[in-house]
């Protein structure tokens, strides 16, 4: 199973959320990822759509445990409920290639807010909304 895990969210480092902190706590931080595709604001968090346009500023981590990891990270995501889905992608760390988990936004969004940056933390420093 993968061990490496993309998070671009609430998931990120510096978010004093409690799983973001209950995550570093079972996981390497590796460095600034990017990965492809089109980031939108989904009220409090975002979503990540698969594209090839765009690109999305996140964070690789190497996890402790996988299996166990995702399976809790699968709640918090709504997997079951269907608003994200988590597969493997191509994802870029220091100007190399690696494969990593991405958690992908599944919902429709064409009422939600584009964040024409990529970054979470960027919009968050910038919108209040």
């Amino acid at each position: 199973m993968n061990k490496h895990l993309f998070v671009y969210g609430t998931l990120r480092t510096g978010l004093k959320h409690p799983e973001a902190e209950w995550l570093s706590e079972h996981s390497e931080l590796i460095g600034s990822a990017t990965a492809k595709g089109k980031l939108y604001r989904i009220g409090w968090y975002p979503g990540l759509v698969e594209s090839d346009e765009g690109t999305v500023l996140g964070e690789l981590l190497l996890l402790d445990h996988p299996a166990n990891i995702l399976k809790r990270l699968d709640v918090y995501e709504g997997v079951e409920q269907g608003e994200y889905e988590r597969k493997e992608a191509e994802i870029i760390v220091d100007g190399s290639a690696a494969m990593a988990w991405v958690y992908y936004f599944l919902g429709e969004t064409g009422d939600l807010r584009w964040i024409p940056s990529g970054d979470f933390m960027q919009d968050l420093n910038t919108h209040f909304d």
